[in-house]
């Protein structure tokens, strides 16, 4: 009778032996899988945070790359103003032909402050040369219509300036940096010993999505 029953209880251990280890395989693939799961969302937030670290770097890199350019082209205004070569030579029209005519001194026994210097600056901005011109409504130097309304000079177009802009990058800018030059009103009347001249300078990156803005009022200096 004992023997039995032991055989009987035997029987039963073994078929229950592997119910036993399937369900414990199935407890451990749905760890697995949650695992799983959540080591793939892991690397997704790692990707997609390595994404856009790279995205804000590149267009930093890109907005320097701009402010350099337009740094290149507010240089090369003051050399224009001055009437300067890139080499700071007298630039002469005569002897470089790139060069322009050089703004001259006060004219006028009525003291009409810098008259000939003045009619060189049109409302229609001519030559990048603005005086008294209105600007687009929104008055905004980023905006291209605001650069077109203001005829902006290339670089290097009136110093002899070459050499692609913003050396030691692999990539040349969207759009070569240029400059306007603006007459202000206070050299009207007699009151400014030497003209003032408001420059606006825009430098591009690579895409050219928007450029780098820089303004400066320049003292021309005694002619």
């Amino acid at each position: 009778m004992d023997r039995v029953r032991r055989c009987s209880e035997t029987r039963a251990a073994r078929s229950r032996g592997p119910v036993g280890r399937r369900r414990r395989r199935g407890v451990i693939l749905i760890i697995a899988l949650v695992f799983l799961v959540v080591l793939t969302s892991l690397a997704l937030n790692e990707m997609r945070r390595t994404t856009v670290q790279q995205s804000v770097a590149t267009g930093e890199r890109d907005r320097l790359f701009a402010q350099q350019n337009a740094e290149l082209a507010l240089r090369d205004a003051e050399r224009d103003v001055l009437g300067v070569d890139y080499l700071n030579r007298s630039c002469v029209k005569a002897t470089y032909s790139y060069c322009r005519d050089v703004l001259d001194a006060r004219t006028g026994a009525d003291g009409t402050a810098f008259a000939s210097a003045a009619s060189r600056f049109t409302e229609d901005c001519t030559d990048g040369q603005c005086g008294g011109a209105a600007a687009p409504a929104d008055d905004n130097p980023a905006d291209p219509n605001w650069i077109a309304f203001r005829n902006c000079v290339t670089y290097g177009r009136y110093t002899g300036a070459s050499g692609e802009s913003g050396s030691g990058n692999a990539v040349a800018p969207a759009r070569q940096p240029c400059y306007a030059l603006e007459w202000l009103t206070a050299n009207n009347g007699g009151r400014q010993s030497v003209p003032i001249i408001r420059i606006t300078a825009w430098g591009w990156g690579k895409d050219g999505s928007a450029p780098v803005v820089i303004q400066e009022v320049f003292n021309r200096g005694a002619y």
